[in-house]
């Protein structure tokens, strides 16, 4: 039941497609008994955001597309990693201050595991807030990263603004790097089951391929990885373990991604489709 001791925990994105994440949020809510409502907001830009959380007295927010690069500079402030990283998914009230984090990081990290990581030629398309975290968290354990992107220059300034060494390319290089691990850290897919980012050709037979779009939980690469004898962690599981990390924030309540998780894919549909 909502009372006047409710706390509000926004999500900002645009477009905010129906997303199943306030009826997740919501139902861990319910079923410990935090007395917490999560809504969905889409909002014009990142600066009415933070405005929308300060008038509404929010006790935080999940930050999605467009806005977790641009929001890093709306915010009271932001901590270590999120900085390092140069985008917030997640805003928190903090003795009347809103201070920034990026959980995005260690959903990656948890979702693929520090040993499938650890001392791995990781390649990661894409040069966005998703890119930084998987990136941040894959040189966290000694990965080896390559950034790929479309535009060469965002490529070459993510790797600058992590202070890494890594190389970076276009995504047509891709063919020419003997790989590990294969992250797409673009929305390449999102909403559009037929989309890829890459050509079948690139996929790797037991290489591990990371899909950071969840709807729809079967993208397009993730299909094709499958047949290519990949092994697949699709982005359900990154989601899952990011949204428990922000919970845990928001609410200093131990969370298991399990729980979420398994929300999430009764929400948005059995992994099979």
């Amino acid at each position: 039941m909502l009372d006047d001791e409710t706390q509000i925990v926004g999500i900002f994105g645009n477009p905010v497609r129906p997303t199943p994440m306030p009826r997740a949020f919501n139902a861990l809510f319910m079923r410990r008994r935090l007395n917490f409502v999560s809504v969905a907001f889409q909002p014009e830009g990142a600066d009415v955001a933070v405005a929308a959380c300060r008038a509404l007295g929010m006790a935080g927010a999940a930050v999605t597309l467009p806005f977790k690069e641009a929001i890093v500079q709306c915010l009271d402030g932001v901590d270590a990693a999120a900085r390092s990283i140069g985008a917030v998914n997640t805003i928190a009230l903090r003795s009347g201050r809103l201070v920034g984090h990026n959980t995005d990081w260690l959903g990656f990290l948890h979702a693929v595991g520090p040993k499938t990581l650890e001392s791995a030629v990781c390649v990661i398309l894409g040069a966005g807030g998703a890119a930084r975290a998987a990136a941040y968290a894959a040189l966290a354990v000694n990965a080896q990263v390559h950034i790929l992107n479309r535009s060469v220059e965002r490529a070459k300034l993510l790797c600058r603004e992590l202070k890494s060494q890594s190389p970076y390319a276009s995504l047509e290089d891709l063919r020419r790097i003997e790989y590990d691990v294969l992250v797409n850290a673009t929305s390449v897919g999102l909403y559009d089951a037929e989309a890829m980012i890459i050509p079948r050709s690139s996929l790797r037979p037991g290489t591990t391929v990371v899909e950071f779009v969840f709807e729809p939980i079967r993208t397009k690469l993730h299909r094709m990885a499958t047949a290519a004898g990949c092994s697949v962690i699709d982005g359900l599981s990154i989601l899952a373990e990011q949204a428990a990390a922000q919970i845990r924030i928001w609410t200093d309540c131990e969370v298991n991604a399990c729980e979420l998780e398994k929300n999430l894919r009764s929400n948005i549909g059995a992994p099979n489709e």
